[in-house]
Order: C-alpha cells, then structure tokens, then sequence
C-alpha cells in the first residue's frame, strides 16, 4: 500500500490511515473509527497504531464473522421494504442480474462487483451533508441494535441476531438515552408493565 503516509500527511493517526488504504486497495469496508484509538501507540505512547492496526486487518479476515464464522444477516423489514421495492423494479427496468444488490457502475453500465468502498465513503459524506449530522457506515449497527431494544426485543435475541459471543454488547451498541430508557419503565404513577416485542413487529 502506498497511501499510508498521504492519509497520515492529512491528519489520520496511523491506525487510520492504514485501514482506509487497506479498504480503498482491496474493497473492503472496515469501519475506520475502530483505529482512532489506537493512535500514539494507543495514545500511550505503546505498540504503534500501524501494527495494531494490521491486527484489526487481520482479524477482519480471518475471524469469527468473516471467513471463520458465517453470519446470517437481518434487516428490519418494514422500514427497508419499500426502498427495496423501488430498487428491484429499477434492477428490472435495467436488466441488472448482478447477485451483488447494488453493484458498481463502470462507464454508466452497472458490472457484477461489489460497490467499490470508495463509492461507499462518497456516499456516507453526502448522506451526513443531507442530514447534517456526522454519518458512517456502521452507526447503522448502533441503529439496528437501538431500534431492536426499543421494541422490547430481549438482549439475549439480540445477541443471537448479531453473532455476538455477550450480550453485554447490547448496551455498547445501544444509543437510547438514559431518560427514555427509565421512562419507558417508571412513570408519575409508579413502574409501567412493559409487553416484550416480536420480531414479526419489525
């Protein structure tokens, strides 16, 4: 990879600057906020964040929930069916019979390859122009997770929708505030009997 230095040059830590090199050399998506720690040799002054980085790499590769531990992907239905349908009916107009659900577009013809991340990372910026709030890919986890919990869906079963080994990650993944969390179960006239969710709700 050659573009390391350039990224560090216009301010990534060096953990993050070898992630996007890597994502933008090999098309891959690995989010790069997960090296903003790891700068400064883990902002202690210890292994430096190029190395720690490599690991990350690595362990996107190789680990559980890559190659070494196939994951069955969700979605959320009733908010993403109607996005879905719109885009299957213009695949159709379009005689695109790439596997990938959205494929890349060379020249104005759509090819069967994945969305290069490039195409990806254009996309994040003008998602977070539209909505004025910082976007990236895998805030739509957080998202995921979040609207999962509200809907009274156990942290065991979202433990098991996402391949998690704990459901302690739950509440790492989970962006509710703390006052809509106590309000969802206390109120003025005391605690609130709370129905738990269905999936089929979704």
């Amino acid at each position: 990879m050659t573009k390391p230095s350039i990224y560090h040059s216009q301010g990534y830590n060096c953990a993050e600057a070898i992630i996007k090199s890597y994502n933008e050399e090999f098309n891959t998506n690995i989010p790069i906020a997960m090296g903003s720690g790891m700068g400064t040799g883990m902002a202690v002054g210890s292994l430096c964040g190029a190395v720690n980085a490599a690991v990350l790499v690595a362990g996107f590769l190789k680990g559980r929930g890559s190659r070494g531990k196939l994951l069955t992907v969700y979605t959320l239905k009733k908010g993403f069916q109607p996005y879905l349908d719109l885009w299957l009916k213009f695949r159709e107009e379009n005689n695109i019979t790439s596997e990938w659900l959205i494929p890349k577009k060379e020249n104005g013809v759509y090819v069967d390859e994945q969305v290069p991340i490039t195409t990806m990372d254009s996309w994040a910026e003008s998602f977070s122009r539209f909505l004025g709030v910082p976007f990236y890919w895998h805030s739509l986890r957080h998202l995921f997770v979040t609207n999962l919990s509200e809907a009274n869906i156990p942290d065991s079963v979202i433990q098991d929708i996402i391949g998690w080994d704990s459901a302690e990650m739950c509440r790492l993944y989970c962006d509710t505030s703390v006052d809509s969390k106590f309000g969802k179960y206390f109120g003025e006239e005391g605690i609130k009997t709370v129905e738990q969710g269905n999936l089929s709700d979704l």
